[in-house]
C-alpha cells in the first residue's frame, strides 16, 4: 500500500497486546505520524532502498481494541511516498488459554462453497498452489469455520475491484477496495474476531468498482481460544473378566 498524498492516513483496529508495521524507505520516502492509544511519535526513512523495514512497534499494550493511525507527513516534497507492507500484531489471552491456529485450504470443499462464477487457479502463493478466482460483480464465496477469530487473505492489483463481507448472515460491510499499479500477494483483505467459539460463516461477495470486478483468495487463517485447565478428565475403568469354563 502506497500514497504520495500529505496527510493520507492509514487506520488499523486490532484487538491485542502489541503492534508492528513494516514497510518500503528508501530516497523518495519521507516523515510520517503514528497516532495510537493518545500517544504520536514521528518517524523517518533513510536514503537506503529497503522494503519490510520496520516503520513503528508498540508492545505492552492493555489487552483489548487499538487503534493505530500512520499518517505521510512529509517535510520536502522531492520525498513524498509513505509505503506500507505488512503489519503483524499480538494477542495475549492469559496462562490458561492457548491460542490454536488453522490454515483453510481454497479448496476444501468442507469449508468453502461458491456459486459457479468462481474458480479454482493456479497461484504459487496460494495454499496448496492454488487461489479462488472470480471475474464477475456479486459472485459469492462462503467459509463455514470452528473459531473466534478469522483472517482471509488474497491479492491485490490494478485489475482487482472491490467486494463486501458479512459474518453469520448478518449485514454486509461497506464496500472494501484495494487499489495498487503493481501485483501482491497475500495480502490481508479481512479480519474479524468473533463472539463465541462455535460454526460460523463468513460470506464475501465481489463489487465492481471503476470497471474492475476481479477478486482472488488465497487462504484463510482461523484462530481458537482453548482453555485446557478446563477440560474436565476422562476415566478410563478397565475391568477384568474372568472366564470360567462349566463342565457339561
Amino acid at each position: 500500500m502506497t500514497t504520495i498524498q500529505s496527510k493520507a492516513t492509514a487506520e488499523f483496529r486490532f484487538n491485542g497486546t502489541g503492534i508492528w508495521i513494516f514497510g518500503g524507505i528508501g530516497p523518495d520516502t519521507g516523515e510520517y505520524t503514528v497516532l495510537w492509544d493518545g500517544t504520536s511519535t514521528t518517524g523517518t526513512t533513510g536514503d537506503i532502498m529497503s522494503s519490510q523495514f520496520l516503520l513503528f512497534g508498540a508492545g505492552s499494550l492493555s489487552l483489548g481494541e487499538h487503534t493505530v493511525q500512520i499518517i505521510n507527513s512529509p517535510s520536502d516534497t522531492s520525498s513524498t511516498n509513505l509505503v506500507i507492507d505488512y503489519i503483524t500484531w499480538e494477542q495475549s489471552t492469559g496462562d490458561a488459554d492457548t491460542l490454536l491456529t488453522h490454515y483453510i485450504d481454497v479448496s476444501s470443499v468442507d469449508n468453502w462453497s461458491y456459486t459457479s462464477e468462481w474458480s479454482l487457479a493456479p497461484s504459487p502463493n496460494g495454499t496448496n498452489g492454488q487461489a479462488l478466482t472470480t471475474s464477475t460483480s456479486n459472485a459469492n464465496a462462503t467459509l463455514t469455520f470452528r473459531g473466534s477469530h478469522i483472517e482471509v487473505y488474497g491479492s491485490i492489483s490494478a485489475l482487482y475491484g472491490g467486494y463486501m463481507v458479512s459474518i453469520d448472515d448478518g449485514p454486509a460491510s461497506t464496500p472494501y477496495q484495494y487499489f495498487t499499479a503493481d501485483r501482491y500477494e497475500q495480502v490481508l483483505l479481512y479480519m474479524a474476531d468473533i463472539q463465541g467459539q462455535g460454526t460460523h460463516t463468513l460470506k464475501i461477495t465481489s463489487q465492481e468498482l471503476n470497471g474492475r470486478g476481479a477478486l482472488a483468495i488465497s487462504r484463510a487463517v482461523v484462530i481458537n481460544r482453548m482453555n485446557f485447565q478446563n477440560i474436565e478428565p476422562v476415566l478410563f475403568c478397565v475391568v477384568e473378566l474372568e472366564l470360567i469354563e462349566l463342565g457339561l
